[in-house]
């Protein structure tokens, strides 16, 4: 087993092993060879990716620098993957991040998973970060689950690694489903407020949505609605609606204005051509989950992102 660094020519033999690694984590779907190549490369350049057509991504685009990726290898086969870069300043103030994007190794092997992490520790203590982030959605790689998913625990054996290596859980998030989701008119909204539909431009087969709540000419709530194919370049993946956003202002909450509009944006996203519907639970946030799981969404992942201090 050797540790070397990325180069575009190995970009097949990543993916490859990519997909098949992540086959059994929902909604991760095989990448185009292309597209890997440009995520890790737009990394390494500190470059931002072109604005989308809606003005609004689908997943943050945070500007990363310093990028950096290291295969792990047994004879011509791809076993593992790191990928690295900094992040801007977050909390405490000024203080830049290391961003792990992409971690795994094959079950069985942890360490070839050492080896990679310190290679890449390495890297970011060189570019004199003080904490390392792992898998923080607003991170990691584009391509990877749906918007808000973390480090999904299919990958079981690397949130042990990153725990061994002294990381901790900084937040935690459910993806849930709802396959073949139901789609009945919700009729008037539960109290007095006027519902306008946007239909936004997508990178997918079709269109996103916000169904927005006003009142006069102030916003009260909302409901984002985004393409699967946003995230993944695969027919199937297009069949699926994701609930990117929810919200209500505090002073019209727990009178089923939120409950309306996510069935208004699912009534519409059915006539549209979706057939089924997914959206991500902060874990601690069991409100929301009732809510999601009462109408029929089921959780199908627990995803948590990790932190570790490495300052002096």
């Amino acid at each position: 087993m050797i540790v070397i660094p990325y180069e575009p020519d190995l970009a097949p033999s990543l993916v490859a092993a990519y997909d098949r690694s992540l086959a059994g984590v929902p909604h991760c779907y095989p990448v185009p060879v292309a597209r890997m190549a440009s995520a890790l490369a737009t990394a390494a350049a500190g470059a931002e990716p072109p604005p989308h057509p809606s003005g609004r991504s689908p997943h943050p685009r945070v500007p990363l620098r310093a990028g950096a990726a290291w295969l792990s290898l047994e004879g011509d086969d791809v076993i593992g993957l790191i990928h690295v870069a900094v992040a801007p300043a977050g909390e405490p103030a000024g203080i830049d991040a290391g961003a792990i994007r992409a971690l795994w190794y094959e079950r069985g092997r942890r360490a070839v998973g050492q080896a990679l992490l310190d290679v890449a520790t390495d890297h970011l203590r060189a570019q004199g970060v003080a904490r390392i982030d792992a898998y923080r959605y607003e991170h990691r790689l584009p391509f990877y689950h749906v918007e808000h998913a973390y480090l999904s625990w299919r990958l079981e054996h690397v949130h042990a690694l990153l725990g061994a290596n002294g990381y901790h859980r900084i937040d935690g998030e459910l993806v849930l489903d709802w396959p073949d989701f139901a789609a009945d008119d919700p009729g008037e909204p539960p109290v007095e407020v006027g519902i306008d539909l946007e239909w936004t431009p997508s990178l997918g087969a079709r269109r996103g949505l916000i169904v927005h709540a006003v009142r006069g000419s102030d916003e009260v709530g909302v409901c984002v609605g985004t393409s699967g194919g946003e995230y993944a370049a695969a027919e199937e993946a297009e069949d699926w609606v994701y609930i990117a956003w929810l919200t209500v202002d505090e002073g019209l909450r727990g009178r089923g204005l939120g409950r309306y509009l996510l069935l208004r944006a699912l009534h519409e996203a059915r006539a549209a051509g979706y057939r089924h519907a997914s959206l991500c639970c902060i874990e601690h946030n069991h409100r929301a989950l009732l809510l999601y799981t009462g109408l029929g969404f089921r959780v199908v992942d627990w995803t948590w992102a990790w932190s570790r201090d490495i300052g002096e």
